[in-house]
């Protein structure tokens, strides 16, 4: 199959560490959206571990243009795992994805076909993919799609800890620093989805071929955004399983909520969270239901779907402190036309999101957050304007096409270098 200017089809062996169908949670929509994006102007076969995979997922790929191969191998961490990766100085969470077993697994599952490049998504399936390349004799370039810096990641939760557990993940943080930056200089490209990874990445000294390729989100149909009126609520999307997630938000309402809610000019506004119920985030935060509600913090539970409550809150709260990566919870919002208050932590990660542009910055002193929710709530004009400015953005710089069109843009020249230099492709 040709593409509508006549070249071939680019063909590609994606890599993934889980199904991602369906795309319920930003992590498997963050993958599902590439391959989709991918799949638009390539041939896309993505492998991935499942011990099982039923039509209805199957058909779910198929209709994104996408070849899924469940490859029958269990990922999973144990302590028996942690010590014997440590004790061969390798990070464990690597080491789960990518052992020998898994290589000699993911090798006798993958089609034998001619493929051009081998994109591997996370750092975590670096390893699996050069290994496949080495172990089927394939002479094609690897492409590593950095979901976040991993290490950046597990120093940020360090941070959070006692002197003594800090202490003790500090080999973790070690070896996991030098096995993601020799992935850097090994693999044949690397693609980062934020501005300020490429830049951390960068600053390393790392010499190897490092390119940004952003994040993209769904964009349901554009709509007349109207403004909720002032008495909506203030909007946070809590991922319950994400450590980072749960930290950040303990942190926004022990330091800045817990103050701000007392402002008369925050008067009858709630703090509605998503992805648990009241009670399981008392537990979560630490606190009393009781606290929670005399602070108007509410637990909408599990949603079936954001679109109502994207659609009906002030703004969306970004709280982050700790963690790393790109902030899909803040582009789906912007998606939605919904504004967004976020950390300077947030909005760094990202060269286009721009404070009082189109996004406004969360101030630590909680009066003068006070003042902020005021005014979204009485100035329509400027709630429109933002709504306006975050839709736009995301259409501009958050495209699955044009993450595709730049990660297929660098496969090609990759392909190209190497066929001028006489290395045969791979072949079945």
């Amino acid at each position: 199959m040709s593409t509508p200017n006549g070249a071939p089809r680019l063909k590609l062996l994606c890599i993934g560490p889980q199904n991602v169908w369906p795309p319920i949670d930003g992590g498997k929509e963050g993958i599902h959206g590439a391959l989709q994006g991918l799949a638009h102007h390539s041939d896309v076969v993505y492998a991935f571990p499942a011990l099982t995979c039923d039509e209805v997922q199957r058909e779910g790929y198929r209709r994104a243009g996408v070849d899924p191969i469940p490859v029958p191998w269990e990922v999973r961490e144990s302590l028996t795992l942690v010590l014997s990766a440590t004790a061969n100085l390798k990070p464990y969470k690597f080491e789960k994805y990518s052992s020998s077993a898994a290589v000699r697994v993911f090798a006798r599952a993958v089609p034998k076909q001619a493929f051009d490049a081998v994109v591997c998504f996370h750092a975590h399936t670096a390893r699996l993919g050069e290994g496949l390349r080495e172990a089927l004799g394939w002479n094609v370039p690897v492409i590593v799609r950095e979901h976040n810096i991993e290490y950046e990641l597990i120093a940020s939760y360090r941070q959070t800890q006692t002197v003594l557990l800090r202490t003790l993940g500090w080999p973790f943080e070690a070896l996991t620093r030098r096995a993601e930056q020799r992935i850097w200089a090994s693999a044949d490209a690397v693609a980062f989805l934020s501005d300020r990874d490429l830049a951390v990445a960068e600053a390393t000294g790392v010499q190897g071929r490092l390119l940004l390729a952003r994040e993209g989100i769904p964009l349901p149909t554009r709509r007349t955004a109207c403004h909720p009126g002032n008495t909506a609520p203030l909007l946070v999307l809590l991922n319950p399983k994400a450590m980072q997630s749960v930290l950040n938000l303990r942190e926004f309402i022990q330091r800045n909520w817990s103050k701000a809610a007392r402002d008369p000019r925050t008067a009858g506004i709630t703090l509605d969270v998503t992805g648990v119920d009241t009670g399981r985030l008392a537990t979560l935060v630490g606190m009393s239901v009781d606290q929670l509600l005399d602070l108007r913090v509410r637990g909408l539970g599990f949603l079936p779907s954001l679109d109502p409550v994207l659609g009906t809150a002030l703004a969306l709260v970004s709280p982050t402190y700790v963690g790393g990566g790109i902030r899909k919870k803040i582009l789906e919002a912007m998606a939605h036309q919904l504004p967004v208050i976020a950390t300077r932590f947030d909005i760094e990660t990202c060269a286009y999101l721009r404070p009082g542009q189109n996004i406004l910055e969360l101030p630590d002193d909680p009066g003068r957050l006070g003042k902020m929710v005021e005014t979204l709530r009485n100035d329509a004009a400027l709630w429109h304007r933002l709504s306006d400015a975050a839709r736009t953005t995301v259409e501009t710089h958050a495209s699955w096409e044009l993450f595709a069109t730049t990660l297929l843009e660098e496969i090609k020249r990759l392909v190209s270098a190497r066929r001028s230099v006489g290395q045969p492709d791979c072949q079945p």
